[in-house]
């Protein structure tokens, strides 16, 4: 069994997908049960594509432009070469791609398996945004692709209840993304102020403005805001003016985008994370967050309502006053925050490991090629 993994791209501004696909293809080729590739698009402007195992080849390709209808003949021709392998899976993550839609149609002439990760594309928010466009593009070419799959893969419940809505009668499965936990740290001297880490895209929809504005309402004393992640459309700048009309400049400070060990180092310096966003399939930086033992502040827009009865967060509803409640009470248990980072990590160990999560995806791999049981994380 080998799996064929299609994607729009693996560079490493894009978000969160990039690393949960790359990461997910080396985990279950380490189990020893599959084989794997990726395919991908290298997007010039988005940072390096991201690295993977020497059991995991990885084959980039240059896009026409505009690349939503773009197509590269190298691509189709190393499509095809994969496509005359009977023991293949496709693994198409994303959908509104035309190498995804051609991926799809070639599984399907072959009778080859053919698995979709939407991986968030499905989303209320995402659906609106350039929504004209999209309905066009969901009639023509993503609806039926969508359709004709073995099986659909959720990372969240609530993600699952959005696919359902849209794509009825095709299998759901439900399989979150997973985490490579950093080593524990010792205990380093107690420090005289404390920081804050929001550590994502700067873009619209994660709610970084709000988070300025509660930033200004609570003024925490000996406490910091770092800012760290690629800037998406310009977003940058208007949040970096917002830090100066609201006289932050003393508390808030942009680092950039971080990746690699700057990023665990970047965790491994917070004390709190927080992600004001708007909307999250998964919110994989949750999970980053969690592992490296920090509490979490995050949105209902996030599938992460875990956090409240596992007590390592707070789960609230988006907007500007709940950051401000929730950004008093993270000071005022000022003591208890490295007891919930641990009680964070202690989640991530139990669920959320990519070991765990490579098993369950085999499970599906297996029963889609015919090979294995109904597997449990399929939703009924």
């Amino acid at each position: 069994m080998r799996i064929v993994h299609v994607t729009d791209t693996i560079n490493e501004n894009i978000g969160g997908p990039p690393f949960a696909i790359t990461q997910l293809a080396v985990a279950t080729a380490q189990t020893g049960r599959a084989g794997a590739e990726i395919l991908a698009f290298d997007l010039p402007g988005f940072g390096q594509p991201l690295p993977t195992s020497p059991q995991v080849p990885v084959a980039l390709f240059q896009p026409f432009r505009p690349y939503l209808w773009g197509f590269s003949r190298p691509y189709a021709k190393r499509l095809r070469q994969a496509a005359q392998d009977p023991e293949v899976i496709f693994h198409l993550h994303a959908i509104w791609r035309v190498p995804t839609v051609t991926a799809s149609r070639l599984a399907r002439s072959r009778h080859l398996p053919c698995v979709i990760s939407p991986r968030g594309t499905l989303d209320p928010w995402s659906l609106a945004h350039r929504g004209a466009r999209k309905k066009m593009v969901w009639r023509l070419l993503v609806q039926p692709v969508l359709r004709r799959a073995n099986v659909l893969c959720a990372t969240s419940r609530q993600e699952a209840e959005n696919i359902a809505r849209l794509v009825p009668n095709v299998p759901i499965a439900l399989i979150p993304n997973g985490v490579h936990l950093p080593p524990r740290t010792s205990a380093g001297p107690t420090r005289s102020s404390r920081t804050a880490l929001y550590l994502s895209r700067i873009a619209p929809n994660k709610g970084l403005q709000n988070l300025l504005q509660a930033w200004a309402r609570v003024k925490p004393r000996e406490w910091s805001l770092k800012v760290a992640g690629p800037d998406e459309n310009g977003h940058l700048a208007l949040c970096q003016r917002a830090v100066q009309e609201l006289g932050l400049e003393k508390s808030v400070s942009f680092l950039g985008p971080v990746h690699g060990r700057k990023k665990w180092e970047t965790f491994g310096n917070a004390d709190l994370f927080i992600l004001p966003t708007l909307g999250e399939n998964f919110g994989q930086v949750v999970l980053e967050a969690l592992a490296c033992g920090l509490p979490v502040i995050t949105t209902r827009r996030a599938p992460w309502e875990e956090l409240v009865p596992r007590r390592c967060g707070w789960w609230i509803e988006a907007g500007v006053e709940p950051l401000v409640q929730a950004l008093g009470e993270a000071l005022e248990q000022e003591a208890e925050l490295p007891r919930m980072g641990a009680r964070g990590r202690a989640l991530v160990e139990e669920k959320y490991t990519w070991p765990r999560i490579a098993l369950e995806m085999i499970s599906v791999y297996q029963w889609v090629a015919g090979s294995g049981p109904r597997p449990a994380c399929l939703l009924s």
